[in-house]
């Protein structure tokens, strides 16, 4: 059952005075519009909520504000031990939605004089490896300082996320000791949560205070957010947490808390009507002068190229409007917060349910909120028959990132191409375009018509692929790869054995996984889907192998000698 019809927040007596006098100049007409338009929104939002089953699981708070009109709904269970409901006051963690408030964090400093966007981040966090790069704290913000994902870092050792009970502190550490970027700062984009690992850290630094510390007394409390924290310590009681539950298919729901004491990529605890005073904060003036301006500027790459990505911000457009948005996840809780500002219409979503894909729910609810059309769903495009491959002339087969030697498959059919899982690309004269024209595909021919490659362009950043012939190792080319493997970056040590007729690896004891060859001299982790690609020396011995996992590439691994 859907809940919770309130508008909010609490309007001052002399406000409701003057709202009620020109209440009563507005046409009956208009007052009728008002309720009628209203209704619908709140016949769309609660269609929306009963999409996924809520009759005894886990759910959402939906909240949307149109001008002074406050929506919210809500159904499911804040804690299925109890049979708690969600309602408007149910607290949960909103994920990677916190990074705005980080970046905020940074920005109120920054307008202070404390520090500069342009500062190296070395400035704040000396530790920092002296192999890497000159790294600003926008580029931070921006995600474009090429740092490898903690999370990734901390899943080869075998532990992932959910698995230890992992500290900020040695989190700032784990990253500052890390030699190499995935690529040079400003060069791309790539998401990683290490930069706003780093952002947080020095906004304690810089301020002199705890990061938690400065955002309640700079932040939550001028804005009235009152039930908004954040998760530094991840055993301390939060009144009125709902509990996040995942589950697999259609299997019982089983708790999926996130236990770790690491903020400022996430950790978040909110509300949804703190969530839309956020949203109202980012465009008014309750901070002095607009955020907004300076927090919506997408970052540019060294080529001139825009990101989409602002400070803690997707910038993008639908229906012909700006959308400032982010969506978010950490464990089994989902969360969602997104403005029209052309529109003043926002919306905020909280769950606790891993089943809830926000990144798809967030827009549709923000088109409820704005009035403009729900954004189109993705339809996989027709594209005729697949052809046969195997042929000379075949464009089919696997290709090499040349960029983070990640495999792909492409698959060609009667009207188009196919990468992996994408939707697909359809023929357009010489080239190969996506139904929406965000990315567009052109083949390097050989002489005799198969590719040896081809090449993708999406917002001007181009991406080239080679063709990857399959490899199927011997046994004995298989056996010489045995051995120890350790990564200084990150502790890691890999056990690479023999276990059939396969090589798999052990990066612990009793965690065994399988290694698939996929091209020369590289393996896929059958279980985690990351990526392994064997360095040789001159006489071709395997010295070492590189692993590249989700965001992070090439991080180094070094084979032992027997007796070390």
């Amino acid at each position: 059952m859907t809940r919770n019809l309130s508008l909010s927040p609490p309007i001052p007596r002399a406000l409701r005075i003057a709202l009620l006098a020109i209440a009563l100049c507005m046409a009956p007409s208009q007052l009728a519009s008002q309720a009628d338009d209203t209704a619908v929104m709140v016949r769309r939002l609660d269609s929306l909520l009963a999409t996924f089953r809520t009759d005894s699981g886990p759910g959402c708070v939906i909240g949307v504000r149109r001008g002074r009109r406050t929506i919210i709904r809500a159904n499911g269970f804040a804690d299925l031990e109890s049979s708690r409901p969600n309602d408007s006051g149910t607290v949960f963690e909103a994920g990677s939605v916190s990074k705005q408030v980080t970046a905020a964090a940074i920005v109120l400093l920054a307008r202070r004089g404390t520090l500069s966007l342009e500062d190296d981040v070395r400035r704040w966090i000396p530790e920092l490896s002296a192999s890497l790069p000159r790294i600003t704290i926008g580029q931070l913000l921006t995600h474009q300082s090429g740092l490898r994902e903690w999370s990734d870092l901390v899943a080869v050792t075998g532990w992932p996320r959910g698995s230890r009970a992992y500290a900020m502190a040695d989190m700032v550490s784990l990253v500052a000791r890390q030699e190499a970027t995935n690529f040079p700062p400003d060069g791309e984009y790539a998401y990683s949560n290490s930069n706003y690992l780093l952002a947080a850290e020095i906004v304690s630094r810089a301020s002199r205070q705890s990061f938690a510390a400065f955002t309640q007394s700079q932040l939550f409390s001028p804005l009235g957010m009152t039930r908004t924290s954040w998760r530094t310590d991840y055993r301390a009681r939060v009144a009125g947490r709902a509990t996040a539950w995942s589950r697999d298919g259609d299997g019982p729901w089983m708790l999926d808390m996130p236990l770790e004491s690491v903020v400022g990529p996430g950790g978040l605890l909110t509300t949804v009507p703190d969530l839309l005073r956020w949203n109202a904060a980012l465009t008014g003036d309750e901070l002095g002068q607009p955020l907004a301006h300076e927090m919506e500027r997408a970052g540019v790459t060294n080529t001139g190229r825009s990101t989409g990505y602002a400070l803690g911000l997707e910038v993008s457009s639908s229906g012909g409007e700006r959308i400032v948005s982010h969506a978010g996840s950490t464990a089994g809780y989902r969360a969602y917060a997104g403005r029209v500002p052309a529109r003043a219409a926002s919306a905020a979503i909280l769950c606790n349910s891993g089943d809830v894909n926000t990144e798809r729910m967030g827009p549709i609810v923000l088109a409820i909120a704005a009035g403009i059309p729900s954004p189109p769903s993705e339809a996989t495009p027709s594209l005729g028959a697949e052809l046969p491959g195997g042929t000379d002339a075949s464009r089919g087969g696997t290709y090499r990132n040349d960029r983070t030697r990640q495999p792909v498959t492409l698959r060609e059919f009667a009207e188009g191409v196919t990468l992996n899982t994408w939707v697909g690309f359809r023929r357009h004269g010489n080239a190969f375009v996506t139904d929406d024209g965000a990315r567009a595909l052109r083949f390097d021919e050989r002489d005799r018509g198969s590719a040896r490659g081809f090449r993708v362009v999406a917002s001007g950043d181009t991406v080239h692929y080679t063709r990857a012939e399959a490899w199927a190792p011997t046994s004995a080319e298989l056996a010489a790869l045995a051995g120890r493997y350790e990564s200084s970056e990150t502790g890691a040590a890999w056990q690479l054995e023999i276990a059939g007729d396969a090589l798999s690896a052990m990066p612990r004891a009793g965690v065994r996984y399988t290694m698939v060859p996929v091209y020369r001299d590289a393996f896929r982790i059958r279980e985690e889907g990351w990526l392994v690609t064997i360095r040789r020396d001159g006489a071709g011995r395997a010295t070492g192998f590189d692993m590249a996992s989700g965001r992070t590439r090439t991080l180094p691994f070094t084979r032992r000698a027997t007796g070390d």
